[in-house]
């Protein structure tokens, strides 16, 4: 569970429906996994900067961080797990993260972006 107003991530066993463990991500708001499930993406308002968190979700260690646009919401997972894309609401700004590369492109919108779809 993501809460955009407290200091961490709560990690839920859905089996026991208890608190599996917590995360320290502080103001977070969306999760997207890749295709197998072995690593969590989460955003995170904290901090000069919005940012997305690569967490294990077998050890739950934080992989990596990636500074985004400010404000990041909501995430989707793209393209075969090569592309996260990010809308960074109080940034009005969307940021692509290349997974491959480890790069991130944010371009302004000029507005507060809101939900993200893929269309085929």
């Amino acid at each position: 569970m993501t809460f955009p107003f407290g200091q961490a991530v709560y990690v839920i066993d859905t089996l026991s429906n208890t608190v599996a463990t917590l995360l320290p991500i502080p103001e977070s708001t969306g999760v997207a996994f890749n295709s197998t499930g072995s690593t969590a993406y989460i955003t995170s308002s904290s901090g000069q900067s919005g940012s997305v968190v690569a967490v294990d979700t077998a050890t739950f260690q934080v992989m990596k961080t990636y500074a985004v646009g400010l404000g990041p919401t909501d995430i989707v997972m793209a393209y075969a797990n090569q592309f996260l894309v990010v809308n960074n609401n109080a940034g009005g700004s969307v940021s692509v993260i290349n997974l491959s590369t480890g790069t991130v492109n944010t371009a302004a919108l000029g507005s507060a972006p809101k939900g993200i779809a893929f269309l085929r």
